[in-house]
């Protein structure tokens, strides 16, 4: 997407803060679906740093969410039972010079016939929003969960942050995340 969370902005003690605004009732299991999906990312991106901070002191679990309980979150997430839209769930980045300040992800609970989603669909719909929020765009590989449509052939498989997810996560940030910033020279391979 070319913009980023800026990485002096963001409290190490308190890490990216999120709200979930919900518009009408939810059926069980859609929370906690949308929980998952932010827990996978953090400890996916954990397990990013850890691996590439081999070279120094010991590993650091730096990186985290944290879910407030007012809209002046740096994520929000409205659900709802559908968008309005076509598209199951969609991301808004308020930004300035490639800088994120914030982002609004929109998502829905039920399919355009109005049928309700599975929620390892919910889990995956929310992960993918997420990977925007935190500035990545669309993959061109179908393996990754940054593809740019959703395969509802395979419905109730869960899907993670691909290899190449992360990559571009490491690209865009480093090995130090969203830690005040520091320089660190790391040797990269990108994916293919």
């Amino acid at each position: 997407m070319g913009v980023a969370w800026d990485h002096g902005s963001l409290d190490v003690n308190r890490g990216i803060t999120f709200y979930i605004q919900v518009e009408g009732r939810l059926r069980s299991g859609v929370l906690n679906a949308v929980h998952q999906a932010i827990e996978d990312w953090e400890a996916r991106i954990r397990d990013l740093q850890n691996r590439h901070m081999e070279a120094y002191d010991g590993a650091y679990d730096s990186f985290g969410f944290v879910e407030i309980s007012d809209a002046s979150a740096d994520i929000t997430f409205i659900i709802k039972k559908n968008t309005g839209k076509t598209a199951l769930g969609e991301t808004v980045l308020s930004w300035s010079d490639g800088v994120i300040i914030s982002a609004e992800i929109t998502m829905a609970t039920q399919n355009v016939r109005g049928r309700s989603l599975d929620l390892a669909d919910v889990r995956n719909i929310a992960a993918h929003e997420v990977g925007h929020a935190l500035g990545l765009g669309h993959s061109d590989n179908p393996d990754d969960l940054m593809y740019a449509s959703y395969d509802f052939i395979e419905t109730g498989t869960l899907n993670s942050p691909s290899q190449c997810d992360l990559e571009a996560i490491y690209t865009i940030y480093g090995t130090n995340g969203f830690l005040a910033y520091e320089k660190v020279t790391i040797s990269y391979t990108p994916c293919t």
